[in-house]
């Protein structure tokens, strides 16, 4: 497998509900010896809460400078930050939302390739809460 990947929700604030959700960020890694290149990743939640689309971004990287491209061996993160709308506890992320769709499509050695994971709402709510857990020891 090209990627190796972790998905946790970035959380903010404890409550009662479970930590606030303020967006998503995937970890990775181009485990291959080529670059991934038109690198582009999406969360489709299972309910009418819209697409979120997920920015690239590179540890060596600048933040301000827009990528596309996973070199050979490099660490990337894939984030997305919730508009203050869309920012709530984790359960009722879940309840609102469901599950969620992860799509990253990327061409890799001239072949246009897809990894498609589905977190399912209680997929989704052990995820949220195991962050909500670190962040709580952080």
């Amino acid at each position: 497998m090209i990627i190796a990947a972790a998905i946790y929700g970035q959380l903010g604030d404890a409550s009662a509900a479970g930590a606030t959700v303020t967006g998503f960020l995937i970890d990775g890694e181009n485990a291959s010896d080529q670059p991934l290149t038109d690198v582009q990743a999406v969360l489709i939640p299972d309910r009418n809460a819209g697409n979120l689309e997920l920015s690239l971004g590179l540890r060596e990287q600048s933040p301000d400078k827009p990528v596309r491209t996973i070199p050979p061996g490099a660490q990337f993160s894939l984030a997305n930050t919730f508009s203050n709308d869309l920012t709530r506890s984790s359960d009722t992320f879940v309840e609102k939302c469901g599950g969620v769709i992860f799509t990253f499509h990327y061409t890799h050695a001239g072949v246009r390739k897809a990894v498609i994971w589905y977190l399912s709402p209680s997929r989704l709510r052990m995820e949220l809460r195991k962050a909500g857990v670190l962040a709580s020891l952080g």
